[in-house]
């Protein structure tokens, strides 16, 4: 028999041995990977965490490295910036010299020579200030993408940084409401268009009854378009594709990937047990054709007691928020009023929002408009509700923001330091970023100096309560003789459209109708884009003018006849208009800048540019008659630009015909004083010559177009033309 010594005390600290080193080694592994857990089976859930966690901070590596770029590329920027005006105080230092009339020849040679020295180092300073292969300083600057989060549905998310003088370029209208082959719509208006988010499809209503084949119901309804073939397609049908029968369908919002469509209808056999008789909320999914309706209790029940329409998708897509009259969607609806409901299309839950902070029903008034912050959390509406916040004692239609997630409500129309308005203020919506809420109002009392009494469009800064109007002017005057409406962001928040028959928004509207604008919030200009090709004013109203989500289109409703050609329908039609910026750099080059004598004495040549391109150039001396000048400046443009005198106040008014951007009409100032177009000094005086009808003028070279501090100034023999005039 073999015998064993067994040292149970030994065995017992060998175990704690093999334990305390395992541990150890858990714990190494720990240091040196940063996780809590060495691999899933540790602890599946932790790990899982883990992992998430550091794919997290690894993407804070590529967003600070955005940020780093961006940073240096913009100080390169600035940096040349500040040479260049060094440079510039030089060269008026030139040009002030040059001034002198006791200087010989050879002292004007030497002045220019340092002076074409110093505006070729201006180029140089320019052309060099580059980083990181960057350079939004030179003539050809380029929009600069940053990373700036990794938050992103789909990843990073990149924000573009535009240079400050990018300028707005509108595409000639195109007509959407057309059938598959081109043909115009017969039998109907079209209206109210939305693009889906990848910019390929438009979704819009019409009653024309030759858009599709088969379409014989005799109501308005939803369609579909493909940019990119031009197929029509009929989408306010039955999950057979039948059409509506009892009423048609309105206005649809896409959904964010582009696969389902909300649209409205009071037809009555889109879906089986439809017999309320209202006008309902549906989601087509434009794959499978299935049509289902939303407007529904939590559980499936149809509303009972008033129609749904002004639907709004949230931008996850999970989230439809809409009005309904309905007294059976939420349990304790007995205002009697239309409220505004969001729906959760995945579990079905629904909940009113037009309530107080404390989830009390509005009372006074019906809640319309409803509108989502991009994140979702907010949503902006109107209410005639009296109850919805303290004080309100306006008897007036109010704009309001409600907090979905604490159920605080705020009321947005209000001027900077509170007080509530006293007009109506109606349909806000946010602007991409959620810090503004634009809206229109009747309100005299939301700005300082609002004396025009029209309904106009306004911003109201959610941060700091400021409120700025922006249905105004390039100088920012109000507008006058017309009312403006409705409001529409760019995706990024530096542009707002709107619509409007004031007549002073931009030069040469002298049409008499509903116009549609954009306001660059950037540079404050305004332009009229309800132009057709070669900028001729249209005929007819335009409307519900709308940003693409991509920002790449514009689309309104008009009535206008001669927007494209060949419309002869008769009826609202849908146009499309691309739209884009056109970076002209931060520093201009600067090679047509001369230095003159102070005075024209000689023979000399004015030029006419119409968006930089040279249209004519006349011949003009330094006194000339006043028909002679007007009857060279008709002929040499080709009756491009055509020119009135006012003896009495000394003033020119020119006016332009036929060229892009919508400009219309230049005035040179009384006798003696100088006045800035654009960057152009234009100088001219109706006295010096001592005879009536006489002028005399000094050259300058006339400039319609171009954006920037500097960017657009041209050249021009005998005088020196700065930024300024």
């Amino acid at each position: 028999m073999l015998g064993v010594n067994w040292n149970r005390a030994s065995a017992q600290a060998v175990q704690a041995l093999h334990v305390l080193t395992r541990e150890a080694r858990q714990v190494e592994t720990r240091i040196s990977t940063g996780l809590k857990v060495a691999e899933p089976r540790d602890n599946g859930a932790v790990y899982a965490i883990a992992m998430g966690e550091r794919s997290r901070i690894a993407s804070y590596a590529s967003v600070a490295d955005g940020i780093s770029r961006a940073r240096g590329i913009i100080d390169v920027t600035l940096a040349s910036g500040s040479a260049i005006a060094d440079v510039l105080k030089q060269m008026k230092v030139a040009a002030g010299a040059a001034r002198g009339e006791d200087l010989t020849a050879d002292q004007r040679l030497a002045l220019q020579s340092d002076y074409d020295a110093l505006r070729s180092q201006i180029d140089r300073i320019a052309s060099s200030a580059q980083f990181n292969g960057v350079n939004l300083a030179a003539a050809g600057g380029r929009d600069l993408d940053v990373i700036v989060s990794d938050r992103g549905s789909s990843g990073l998310v990149t924000q573009k940084i535009r240079t400050a003088n990018t300028t707005p370029v509108f595409g000639a209208p195109q007509r959407l409401s057309t059938t598959s082959s081109g043909d115009q719509a017969v039998g109907g208006e079209s209206r109210n268009a939305f693009v889906s988010n990848d910019g390929r499809f438009v979704v819009f209503r019409s009653w024309a009854t030759n858009l599709v084949a088969g379409d014989t119901n005799g109501y308005q309804d939803t369609f579909l378009k493909d940019l990119q073939t031009g197929v029509v397609t009929r989408i306010s049908t039955d999950s057979l594709g039948q059409q509506a029968i009892g009423g048609g369908g309105n206005s649809g919002r896409f959904s964010p990937d582009g696969s389902f469509v909300l649209l409205t209808s009071d037809a009555t056999n889109l879906v089986p047990g439809d017999t309320n008789g209202q006008t309902d909320l549906f989601l087509k999914d434009l794959q499978t054709g299935v049509m289902t309706r939303v407007s529904t209790d939590a559980l499936g029940n149809q509303a009972v007691g008033g129609l749904t329409t002004a639907p709004r998708l949230s931008e996850d897509g999970r989230y439809v928020t809409f009005v309904s009259g309905a007294t059976n969607l939420v349990p304790g609806d007995t205002n009697g009023y239309v409220d505004v409901f969001v729906k959760d299309l995945q579990t079905g839950a629904i909940s009113r929002i037009s309530t107080d902070a404390f989830g009390s029903q509005s009372t006074g008034g019906a809640s319309l408009a409803p509108y989502f912050s991009s994140d979702g959390r907010y949503v902006a509406f109107e209410s005639a509700a009296t109850n919805l916040v303290a004080n309100d004692t306006n008897g007036m239609i109010d704009s309001f923001v409600k907090d979905l997630q604490t159920g605080a409500i705020t009321r947005v129309s209000t001027d900077t330091s509170g007080q509530q308005a006293n007009g109506g203020s109606y349909i806000p919506m946010f602007s991409p970023d959620g810090r503004f809420v634009g809206f229109h109002s009747d309100a005299t009392n939301l700005v300082s100096g609002d004396t025009n009494g029209r309904t106009d469009v306004f911003l109201k800064n959610l941060q700091t309560g400021e409120v700025s109007r922006i249905s105004t002017d390039d100088s920012g005057q109000q507008a006058t003789g017309g009312n403006s409406y409705n409001v529409s962001f760019s995706p990024d928040g530096r542009f707002v459209a709107f619509h409007s028959d004031a007549a002073n928004l931009v030069p040469g509207d002298t049409n008499g109708v509903f116009d549609t604008f954009v306001k660059d919030l950037w540079a404050g200009r305004t332009y009229r884009v309800s132009l057709a090709d070669g900028g001729l004013q249209s005929d007819g109203e335009t409307s519900s003018l709308r940003f693409s989500p991509d920002g790449r289109f514009l689309t309104s409703t008009s009535s206008a006849t001669n927007l494209v050609p060949g419309d002869t329908n008769g009826v609202d039609d849908i146009f499309i208009q691309t739209f884009s910026t056109l970076s002209t750099a931060i520093i201009p080059g600067l090679s047509g800048y001369l230095l003159g004598n102070g005075g024209v004495t000689t023979a000399d040549d004015t030029q006419f540019r119409i968006d930089g391109t040279l249209i004519g150039t006349v011949d003009i001396t330094a006194t000339m008659t006043v028909a002679d000048y007007l009857e060279a400046v008709s002929t040499a443009t080709g009756g491009r630009v055509s020119a009135r005198y006012d003896a009495d106040g000394g003033e020119f008014t020119y006016e332009t015909a036929a060229m892009s951007g919508g400009q219309g009409v230049l005035t040179l100032t009384s006798a003696g004083t100088a006045r800035s177009w654009l960057g152009h000094g234009l100088f001219g005086s109706n006295t010096s010559s001592g005879q009536g009808g006489v002028i005399t003028l000094e050259d300058q070279d006339w400039t319609v177009g171009g954006a920037g501090a500097l960017s657009g100034v041209s050249s021009g023999s005998g005088q020196l033309l700065t930024a300024n005039g």
